[in-house]
């Protein structure tokens, strides 16, 4: 923790280099991710709202895409803020709202924002099941009458 008044606030940043060249895709290749560096630095921080709740908030800030080609193609910047209200009904289980907003700051300006909810289950003190189900819009998506929906199931081994 950077700051003894937020004991909970924890920053993270990493730089990505692909390893790969065509990342990007093509008509015979579906698109995996830039092939140029990115990098993420996160900042989170978790808030206790009593014996039950908890909110936990993220601000990032991501430059994609990092490279010398065209300015309109390369050089991707958002600043992408999450928030996660848990509710702990039991010791062994969560239920949880999130949302997203990501503003991505070029010349033509985007956005992409999420909203879900999930649960959470510890089926044994190593052991969890988490469900997630996620609605994402953005500007592209609402022009062309367009959704994407995500369904999520997870499984978390800690030893």
């Amino acid at each position: 923790a950077p700051n003894e008044k937020w004991p909970n606030m924890s920053i993270q940043s990493a730089l990505w280099f692909p390893l790969t060249d065509q990342l990007e895709g093509s008509a015979e290749v579906p698109w995996l991710d830039w092939s140029s560096p990115t990098w993420f630095t996160q900042v989170f921080n978790d808030f206790s709202i009593g014996g039950d709740w908890a909110f936990f908030l993220e601000v990032d800030v991501v430059w994609e895409d990092i490279g010398l080609g065209n300015p309109d193609e390369t050089n991707r910047f958002s600043t992408p803020v999450t928030g996660i209200l848990s509710y702990f009904p039991t010791p062994k289980s969560t239920l949880y709202a999130l949302t997203n907003f990501a503003p991505i700051w070029k010349p033509t300006a985007d956005y992409y924002a999420q909203a879900g909810l999930g649960a959470k289950y510890q089926l044994h003190r190593n052991f969890e099941i988490e469900l997630l189900y996620s609605y994402f819009t953005n500007q592209f998506l609402i022009d062309n009458q367009g959704r994407a929906s995500t369904f999520n199931i997870g499984f978390r081994y800690s030893n």
